[in-house]
């Protein structure tokens, strides 16, 4: 059973004297010590048999690098000066594995740093990246006090990057950026830099630090919280694909960066693919020399793809007056007034707006609409509404957010006017200020098949199925060359759930009366547009099992799908049609 040796010491164990006990005692310890020996090596090689361990060093080294990025925390903490990084667990496997990463300069190279706590890593993770390109992640959390700043023994450990400046690509800083002096002789190399100024203090000396000359390799910026930087100060240049620039909500439009300065920047950007300006407009295009050759009070953002704007309406439309973005294909504007007492807009603003913006690629027959949806968000007695309009291809997409001041027929009237609805075939509406005219607008689309809405708004929409469109014939002349005598004919399938911005109301018993006018209207549908599919979602009123008899009877062909529960908890479809996906 045991080999020899372990034989012979376990017999002389129990007949050695007590004076050579300790020499013994000293030989089994010995032995112990070479039977792990042999244990691990017996574990390596039972490890290198699996296959798994016989994949190529290269597919591991990226298996291992993806999950290091895929993982949303960077380290595991065990108290508050111990952690480890999350990925490093992968090394505990095999020591095949802890040799690959070991070996891995690259999944060394993107050090996660917070200052705050413990930073013994850094010296590790730096010796093992070798001369790879570094990505570094700091969270400088701010100080407790604003005004005097101290500095911190962590922070004072960043020291150790600067051997390395000039290896680093990415620089993320979050929280008190101005760290960012620790990095103020970074190299050429750097591709990436992304500031989010997350304390109560101004942020760093913008003049002394962003020097075009230092980063001509720059593709990537992002800042945030750091107030209005002219746009002279910026390391733009012609590599620059993506900007985002976020300024603190409580700045006012006095002290905006030159509307002359945005242009200017934008005309020295030709590969800018990606553009976030959030209260970072200027408000004084008005300042701009009016037009006397070309280009003069002009942008053209000739790989413009991604546009994101939230400001006041007036300052965007000024924007878009001036900007030129033949390849856009991703748009959002998020309106919102700096006093909405006095500042605000009519949809009639809005048509001129989009009729100066919409790109050639949205006109009728070359931009068809498939999706649309509405949205209504109430706060403190102000509607917001936001639409999200997408196109034939998933990548084109238009999002609207407005501080309302029409309804929501003014603004589909507008969108009806510029783009083609014509293909449209879902349609979703998470608001119950929907009016029944406003149905009546899109009710006589003839490919229109899903109607996504709220409860609360459900009667509507089950009026003007049943009645047709309230107001009779629209005024747009291109829903009305889309009429179909019976109103919404294609629709087959209505999805049903309780609006998110209105959780806070208590859910009304669902009534004998609604559940009669359903079946009524389902009922009252020609055969050819018959409704197929009742998908009640989320939050939805409980049905009883004699609601169901009710719809079984009227709809036999019906299929009701209940996300919430029925009264029966078999998960199964019976014979008429019924998915019961959870038992009350």
């Amino acid at each position: 059973m045991w080999s020899a040796i372990t034989e012979r010491l376990i017999h002389d164990a129990q007949t050695a004297p007590t004076s050579a006990a300790h020499t013994h005692q000293s030989r089994v310890v010995e032995r112990i010590h070479e039977v792990e020996g042999e244990l691990r090596a017996l574990k390596t090689c039972h490890n290198m048999l699996a296959p798994i361990s016989r994949l190529p060093v290269e597919v591991l080294m990226s298996i291992f690098m993806t999950l290091a990025g895929l993982l949303e925390e960077e380290f595991d903490w065990k108290t508050d000066t111990q952690k480890a990084l999350s990925w490093i667990r992968v090394s505990h496997v095999s020591s095949h594995w802890r040799g690959i990463v070991i070996d891995c300069a690259a999944i060394w190279a993107t050090i996660p740093v917070d200052s705050d706590k413990y930073v013994s890593h850094l010296q590790t993770m730096l010796g093992r990246s070798r001369d790879a390109p570094l990505s570094i992640k700091l969270h400088n959390p701010p100080g407790r006090h604003y005004h005097t700043p101290q500095p911190r023994p962590a922070t004072d450990a960043l020291d150790i990057f600067q051997p390395h400046l000039h290896r680093i690509r990415d620089l993320e800083i979050i929280g008190d950026v101005n760290v960012i002096t620790k990095f103020s002789d970074v190299g050429q190399m750097l591709c990436s830099l992304t500031l989010k100024h997350e304390a109560g203090n101004a942020g760093p000396n913008r003049e002394h630090f962003f020097r075009m000359e230092q980063l001509p390799c720059l593709e990537r910026l992002h800042i945030e919280g750091m107030g209005f930087i002219e746009w002279k100060l910026l390391p733009l240049g012609h590599n620059i694909t993506s900007l985002h620039m976020q300024a603190p909500y409580n700045y006012r439009t006095g002290s905006r960066p030159s509307a002359h300065g945005l242009l200017k920047s934008l005309r020295e950007m030709p590969q800018l693919h990606t553009l976030y300006l959030e209260r970072h407009l200027p408000a004084d295009f008005n300042t701009v020399p009016p037009h006397t050759s070309p280009g003069v009070d002009v942008a053209i953002c000739p790989a413009l793809e991604t546009l994101f704007l939230e400001d006041s309406f007036p300052i965007i439309a000024e924007f878009l007056r001036h900007a030129q973005v033949p390849k856009i294909n991703k748009v959002a504007f998020r309106m919102a007034t700096l006093d909405r007492r006095t500042e605000n807009f009519h949809p009639l603003e809005l048509r001129k707006l989009l009729l100066g913006f919409v790109p050639p690629s949205w006109k009728p027959g070359k931009g068809a609409v498939r999706m649309l949806e509405f949205y209504s968000y109430q706060y403190s007695g102000d509607t917001e509404l936001q639409f999200a309009i997408r196109f034939d291809a998933d990548e084109d997409d238009a999002n609207l957010t407005i501080m309302s001041a029409g309804s929501i027929g003014e603004y589909l009237s507008v969108f009806v006017e510029q783009l083609d609805f014509s293909k449209l075939a879902y349609l979703r509406v998470d608001t119950d200020i929907m009016s029944p005219s406003d149905w009546g607008n899109v009710s006589r689309l003839e490919m229109l098949q899903t109607i996504a809405i709220c409860w609360q708004a459900l009667h509507i929409l089950l009026a003007v199925i049943h009645e047709g469109n309230p107001g009779g014939a629209t005024s747009n002349t291109r829903l009305d060359n889309s009429y179909a005598p019976v109103p919404f004919p294609a629709l087959t399938r209505i999805e049903v759930e309780w609006s998110e911005w209105d959780r806070s109301q208590a859910l009304d018993d669902l009534g004998w009366e609604k559940v009669r006018y359903l079946s009524e209207v389902l009922s009252s549908r020609p055969k050819s547009n018959r409704i197929h599919t009742l998908d009640f979602r989320s939050g939805c009123p409980k049905f009883t099992m004699s609601h169901y008899d009710l719809l079984r009877n009227s709809a036999p062909d019906l299929e009701v799908i209940f996300e919430d529960g029925g009264p029966d908890s078999d998960d199964e479809t019976d014979e008429n049609g019924y998915h019961e996906l959870e038992g009350e």
